[in-house]
């Protein structure tokens, strides 16, 4: 094999890798001044962190252009300027928002708002006011400090578990012996009541008792009679009493009022 046919072979191969790697550069680059017109969108953020020149724009998560320039502007904010691709239409609607990735990488998102037909596409003078959107690593800063309250609400609570069952532990082991006597205490109390029961038992147990029981029970009326007609003899005897005691008293009486002359009478009698 001589030179010469290397050196076709080598050419052939050279010329088709460039073939293939233009073809992959069209397809998948970022030549769209080669393939196709662009118009450029003009835009203004308070912050455009993270922007540059090169950084994606994106309509629905489709990449429709690229920032081109980025520049402070003189009546406040950044003013950026991106290549959007001509068949792509950006209407007034929309709002370009700046969203950061977790690798920190920016890019624009183009998001529709209130959308009433007929929209109306944006022109080459207009300024579209952008926002930015709070990246992850943000969201977490914000959310550190309510964390951190909760955690230290956390602590206080397992602290305030940990105190209560120290204490319950001392309560425990210091009452021990007082513990021991309630202990004690209670089952003498249900010997007591056991033995009570056991009683109980026998007495309602027995047929003899029970009926016995039984005929006090029946013959209680008969004896509340008896003690009813006692009492009314008890109260006869006691008015015929009081009625002998006035007879007494109405004999009594006269010899009371007469008795000192009676008995100077006497004393005349005698002497």
């Amino acid at each position: 094999m001589n030179n010469r046919v290397i050196q076709f072979r080598v050419g052939v191969m050279v010329l088709a890798t460039a073939i293939i790697a233009g073809i992959l550069v069209v397809l998948f680059g970022d030549l769209p001044s080669l393939v196709q017109s662009t118009y450029e969108l003009r835009m203004n953020f308070a912050d455009a962190r993270g922007v540059s020149t090169g950084t994606p724009v994106r309509k629905n998560g489709i990449l429709v252009g690229r920032v081109s320039s980025v520049m402070l502007d003189e009546r406040g904010g950044v003013s950026v300027v991106a290549d959007i691709d001509s068949y792509v239409p950006v209407y007034r609607d929309e709002t370009p928002k700046v969203a950061s990735t977790i690798l920190g990488d920016a890019e624009i998102e183009l998001v529709a708002g209130r959308i009433v037909p007929p929209r109306q596409p944006v022109t080459s003078d207009e300024v579209l006011r952008g926002s930015v959107t709070k990246d992850p690593l943000s969201a977490f800063s914000t959310l550190e400090p309510k964390v951190t309250a909760s955690l230290e609400s956390l602590t206080k609570a397992s602290d305030a578990v940990a105190t209560l069952s120290t204490n319950l532990e001392k309560m425990f082991v210091k009452d021990d012996v007082e513990l021991d006597k309630t202990v004690k205490k209670l089952d003498t109390a249900l010997e007591t009541f056991t033995l009570t029961m056991n009683n109980v038992n026998d007495i309602v147990g027995d047929a003899q008792a029970r009926q016995r029981l039984k005929d006090s029970i029946n013959a209680l009326p008969d004896v509340l009679v008896d003690l009813q007609k006692s009492v009314g003899g008890i109260s006869s005897t006691i008015e015929a009493a009081d009625r002998n005691l006035q007879n007494l008293e109405g004999l009594s009486k006269p010899l009371g009022e007469r008795g000192e002359s009676m008995v100077q009478g006497i004393d005349r009698a005698i002497s």
